[in-house]
């Protein structure tokens, strides 16, 4: 849970800060300036695909294993909220790589005009 949460903050501080510079054009600060020459959209795309699907195919794996072994699966519940960690996070980076790359398009068509 803390994983997540820091997470989200993370992202929805950097979604903020790029929301924050298009409405108040006031001098960018450095990270603004690190965005918009760095390609944000395919490194959370390229990361959170891959930890989501490596999340959800060790959900895969761990649900044939439950099907198949059967009986008690004690030891494998802390594996179960590290893969659903994995997922969920995966999937809200790509999210919010989309919503950045939005963001920052606005940002630079407000500069042009």
């Amino acid at each position: 849970m803390a994983t997540l949460i820091g997470l989200s903050a993370i992202l929805f501080g950097t979604l903020a800060k790029v929301a924050i510079a298009i409405y108040h054009p006031i001098p960018a600060g450095l990270m603004i300036a690190w965005l918009t020459r760095s390609r944000p959209l395919e490194w959370l795309v390229l990361s959170g695909g891959v930890l989501a699907t490596v999340g959800f195919l060790g959900d895969i794996l761990l649900a044939l294993r439950w099907i198949f072994v059967g009986g008690s699966m004690e030891q494998s519940v802390h594996l179960t909220f590290v893969i659903t960690t994995a997922c969920v996070a995966g999937v809200s980076m790509v999210l919010s790589g989309f919503v950045l790359k939005l963001l920052l398009d606005n940002l630079d068509n407000r500069r042009v005009c």
